[in-house]
C-alpha cells in the first residue's frame, strides 16, 4: 500500500490499485479472506489485528486527502470517512463472494468500487436525475 500511496498516479488510480491489493487476496488465498471476513474484522480477534487494519485505512485516507489537495477529488468531504466507505465496500464485496451471493470477477469488482465511490468524490459530481 505504501508503494501505491507514494506513486505519482492520480488519486483515483491509487484507489484502484488499493482495491486490487485487497480484492485480489480473494483469488490468491480465499481461506485467508474467509478468516478476515468471518473472524478478524467482525469478531473478537479484531483488537489483535487492529494495527494492520488501521494502516490500510490510514493509507486510503491519505490518498483521498492528497487527491483533494491536488483537485482530483471533491473537496469538503471528510477523508477519513471516505476511507471507511471505500474499505467497507471492498469488504462487502469479499463477503458477497464468501457467501456465494456475488459472481463478479475481481477486475470488475475493483473497477465498480472505484467508479462508484470516486464518482461521489469527483470535483464536479453529476447532477441528480430529475
Amino acid at each position: 500500500m505504501r508503494e501505491v500511496e507514494e506513486s505519482e498516479d492520480p488519486a483515483r488510480e491509487q484507489l484502484r490499485k488499493v482495491g486490487a491489493i485487497v480484492l485480489r487476496t480473494w483469488t490468491r488465498d480465499p481461506d485467508l479472506v474467509r478468516v478476515l471476513v468471518n473472524e478478524v474484522t467482525r469478531g473478537a480477534r479484531l483488537e489483535r489485528e487492529i494495527a494492520e487494519i488501521r494502516q490500510a485505512f490510514e493509507a486510503i485516507e491519505r490518498i483521498v486527502a492528497n487527491g483533494q489537495e491536488r483537485g482530483e477529488l471533491r473537496q469538503g468531504l471528510d477523508a477519513r470517512l471516505a476511507a471507511f466507505v471505500f474499505y467497507g465496500a471492498l469488504e462487502e464485496i469479499m463477503t458477497g463472494w464468501l457467501l456465494g451471493e456475488l459472481e463478479a470477477d475481481v477486475a470488475e469488482a475493483e473497477r465498480a468500487v472505484v467508479d462508484i465511490v470516486c464518482g461521489g468524490l469527483d470535483p464536479a459530481p453529476a447532477p441528480a436525475p430529475a
